[in-house]
């Protein structure tokens, strides 16, 4: 059996304080299991303050966890707050790390050690991994994903990058029982007797495109040419001006195929040669549609993931972990994807609800083998 149990404190002046609101709610003394581990996510100015690393040392298990735009569990949710969950279980083992730096050339060495590490303090492999990943300038998100993918053989990832309130996330950083970094991953390998499920919607199929389009040129992340015509070319064909600049707001629906459902995932970036930087992989003779993002859109697709999550059987608690564009998108009330959550969960399930700066989770084939994707501007469920 596996217990969620759920903290919220806005209390950032004073880590006595926010210590003794956390412990109040999730009671260790009464509610621990043999097997514990903490996932945090909080404003960066806990971590400037000190806050979370008296904090973490305070706490008998292993934390890992990001910085963030906002985050809540029943109840609570806030942009200057802390959120916790603690998995805790008599069956189920937790093994906890972080990686040494990343850096452009030197990805999946580090990921490796550090998943090697862990590894090796469970007695059988994970059949889940949470994992936070920093923002690096010059390394995209589905990079590290992929790395790590490798490293572990394929077992399900969920999780996503760090973010926070500055335009270029220069403040975000990963944590691990109080140590806090720019530039490195921490995961918890989650092996024993749980059952993890995964809810992926991003954009409304009425807000998507028919016409789709073939990559047919691109490096990794960078697309080059679609349907045989420079990329700007072709954005003129859907109506986009040949600037690209209305582009880059847009979701692209990307098929990889191989029976998965397809990958939103926007541009970056535009290079001067006309090439974009997207926040995932654009391989030569995947599929794609454009589709447009919304505020209804957001609402649609956050209530359609609750309502299946809703219908699973066994469950013992949610991670919602949805892309920080759905919140600019739903400003000034950027709190109502969380207020619809909220709403819809009338039984007493434990969740952590968590804006994420790029969203980790698989996704299902034909036969429902699991395929772990990178994703942009997407809400991700998963039941534990």
């Amino acid at each position: 059996m596996l217990k969620m149990l759920n903290a919220f404190t806005d209390e950032i002046d004073s880590a006595e304080d926010a210590i003794a609101d956390v412990l109040s709610q999730i009671k260790p003394e009464e509610n621990l299991l043999k097997n514990s581990a903490g996932i945090i996510s909080c404003h960066r100015d806990f971590v400037d303050s000190g806050l979370i690393e008296e904090f973490c040392a305070r706490m008998s298990f292993d934390i890992i966890g990001i910085t963030t735009l906002a985050s809540g569990t029943s109840g609570a949710y806030g942009e200057e707050s802390l959120t916790l969950s603690v998995l805790t279980s008599d069956d189920v083992s937790f093994s906890a790390v972080m990686s040494e730096p990343l850096s452009r050339g030197n990805i999946t060495k580090p990921l490796s050690d550090a998943y090697s590490a862990a590894r090796a303090a469970l007695p059988e492999d994970p059949k889940l991994i949470i994992a936070f990943c920093p923002v690096l300038s010059d390394v995209s998100g589905a990079v590290i994903l992929d790395a790590l993918d490798e490293v572990c053989g394929g077992i399900p990832i969920v999780g996503g990058l760090t973010n926070d309130h500055t335009v270029k996330y220069d403040r975000s950083c990963v944590i691990k029982n109080g140590e806090s970094r720019r530039d490195c991953a921490a995961m918890v390998l989650v092996q024993g007797n749980v059952n993890p499920r995964f809810f992926v919607t991003s954009i409304p199929e009425k807000n998507v495109q028919k016409q789709r389009a073939v990559i047919t040129d691109s490096d990794g992340c960078v697309l080059k040419r679609v349907n045989d015509m420079p990329l700007l070319d072709y954005l003129t064909t859907i109506g986009l001006k040949k600037t690209g600049e209305a582009a880059s707001s847009l979701p692209f629906l990307v098929d990889y195929g191989g029976g998965t459902r397809p990958v939103a995932l926007g541009i970056y970036s535009f290079f001067p040669n006309g090439d974009a930087l997207y926040g995932g992989n654009m391989p030569v003779g995947a599929t794609f549609s454009v589709g447009m993002f919304s505020q209804d859109g957001i609402m649609e697709t956050a209530e359609k993931t609750l309502s299946a999550m809703l219908n699973e059987k066994d469950v013992n608690g949610f991670f919602f972990f949805p892309c920080m564009s759905r919140c600019f998108m739903l400003n000034p009330s950027s709190s109502a994807e969380y207020d619809k959550i909220s709403s819809m969960i009338s039984d007493p399930i434990p969740f952590h609800f968590v804006y994420m700066g790029g969203e980790i989770s698989p996704l299902y084939d034909d036969d429902g083998k699991t395929h772990n994707r990178f994703h942009n501007y997407t809400f991700v469920g998963c039941v534990l």
